[in-house]
């Protein structure tokens, strides 16, 4: 996954524990909870880099459910 920004600069994402692989195992859906939310069979991704962005929750049902920034902040998908 990329962030771009309007600098035509991006930032890559990885899956959490995906161990380098390129495609998408079913192993590599996962349940979690964060802030009190549960999110299930989902993939977690976070970036190697300096971001304020620290993972980004997306489920293949409903896309991005929840983006998590490092000053304590969130967005979540309401639904």
């Amino acid at each position: 996954m990329k962030r771009l920004f309007k600098n035509g600069t991006h930032q890559d994402y990885q899956i959490v524990n995906s161990e380098g692989s390129n495609f998408f195992n079913p192993d590599l859906f996962t349940n979690i909870e964060i802030n009190g939310f549960h999110f299930n069979d989902v993939l977690i991704f976070n970036t190697e880099l300096t971001s304020s962005i620290n993972r980004v929750i997306y489920s293949p049902e409903n896309g991005i459910e929840y983006i998590d920034f490092d000053d304590g902040r969130y967005l979540k998908l309401d639904r």
